[in-house]
């Protein structure tokens, strides 16, 4: 039997697909709810999301001492190892030190040594590569599409570009930039929570495969480093030892690529596309939008809060958290037993009324600036500024090179909520 507050909105329906902001808004009115699909309670208000994200009651791990007995709220807490099935073995071998589901002190050790390659001037010593690669991506497209042709830019442009510059932050040659992009597709599939067997199957090949060339890389690396973050990984193992302390373990290594390579790029890929939709359907002449620096940053940012492509993050309750209703209606309140897991909806509060004026209206210079697609916290999105840099670079050569682009066909979104993205942007010139 469901809880009293629940919401049977199914993520796969087609109204849904194409404007989840449009249920949103009922929901805001409701949260916390539970939603039977997904069978957990979520939260859509932006003080309560950007609250869970940085609070330590919750945690990315059930609590070791959860239970299998059905909680007062009404929701089953998770056995001990939810995800634990034989035909997973290896994706779950390279998701165990994951950063997304390690807590603090190991998550604080593996996070301070991966942000070594996401240091502000590191990130500002890749501008100009991000720029040669934009225009070098274009000047592929700008041919067809002078000639009258229609391109679809979320595979020339979108897809590759954020691949390419992930792939040399690690240290990955560009030849294995396809496969990492099918090892990729296939593995965020299982974060969905509606994945099939056959999904399953396919995302734990690509586990292995995947695994198997960081661990060939990382053997490279230490027989010849480079400058990339596979070398100074590498280098963190050897000195570990040599001083004595607990040395990065291989596995350790190829948990925190594998996040890195797969969250450098599937998100950026569908922000990119999202964005050039949200763009090219706007008031706004592209010009106004990339006038200068400071007017690059306020829309992008606003374009990550309008249409972000991570719409649901889970955590666990460690210990019994009180969910407030922001109307303050104390019978609307819920509370989550240790070892439930709650929903973050980011897209949501990302559209909250009581955060955002006329949340639905795309305005770069809007007065109440802001959004949670990033996260927040200790799990705040490790290349966050590069991601940033990213868009602007991406857009603002786009656009200064192509002014004059507009969408051929109107955009459809995949049946995707995980990672909320088109199908396709096909674009021409006017």
């Amino acid at each position: 039997m469901a809880p009293e507050h629940s919401v049977s909105i199914n993520p796969t329906d087609p109204e849904f697909v194409a404007d989840p902001y449009r249920f949103y808004q009922e929901l805001h009115s409701q949260t916390p709810f539970f939603w039977e699909h997904y069978q957990l309670w979520c939260v859509t208000d932006y003080a309560t999301v950007n609250q869970l994200l940085r609070d330590r009651r919750c945690g990315r791990r059930a609590p070791a001492d959860a239970d299998n007995e059905q909680s007062p709220s009404g929701q089953k807490p998770p056995e001990k190892n939810p995800t634990e099935k034989a035909h997973m073995d290896d994706f779950h071998a390279v998701e165990e030190f994951s950063l997304l589901n390690q807590e603090p002190p190991a998550h604080t050790r593996l996070r301070k040594l991966a942000g070594s390659a996401f240091l502000s001037r590191q990130i500002e010593s890749m501008q100009h590569s991000i720029e040669k690669d934009a225009h070098s991506l274009i000047d592929q497209i700008e041919g067809p599409l002078k000639a009258g042709k229609t391109v679809d830019l979320l595979t020339s442009y979108a897809t590759p570009m954020p691949a390419r510059i992930i792939a040399d932050l690690i240290g990955v040659p560009h030849q294995y930039i396809p496969e990492l992009l099918a090892w990729s597709h296939c593995m965020v599939k299982v974060y969905t929570m509606t994945q099939t067997h056959d999904d399953e199957v396919a995302a734990n090949q690509a586990a292995s495969e995947f695994q198997q060339l960081i661990l060939q890389l990382l053997q490279q690396r230490r027989l010849q480093p480079t400058d990339d973050l596979l070398s100074k990984l590498a280098q963190a193992h050897i000195a570990g030892a040599a001083h004595d302390q607990r040395a990065l373990t291989d596995a350790e290594i190829v948990s925190t690529v594998i996040l890195l390579l797969n969250a450098g790029h599937e998100a950026t890929v569908h922000q990119l596309g999202n964005a050039v939709k949200t763009i090219l359907n706007s008031p706004f002449k592209p010009e106004e939008l990339f006038a200068n620096p400071a007017q690059c940053k306020r829309t992008v940012q606003e374009l990550m809060r309008i249409d972000t492509p991570l719409h649901l993050f889970t955590r666990y309750a460690l210990e019994d958290i009180t969910l407030e209703s922001p109307s303050g209606v104390p019978q609307n309140s819920v509370t989550i037993s240790a070892g439930e897991q709650v929903g973050l909806l980011l897209g949501a509060a990302n559209h909250d009324p009581r955060r955002f004026e006329r949340p639905a209206e795309f305005n770069p210079d809007r007065d109440d600036a802001g959004h949670v697609s990033l996260g927040a916290g200790i799990h705040y999105c490790l290349g966050a500024a590069l991601a940033q840099m990213e868009l602007i670079t991406a857009l603002s050569v786009l656009f200064k090179r192509l002014p004059e682009l507009k969408l051929a066909e109107t955009p459809v979104y995949r049946n995707s909520y995980h990672f909320r993205g088109l199908d396709k942007v096909m674009v021409t010139l006017q």
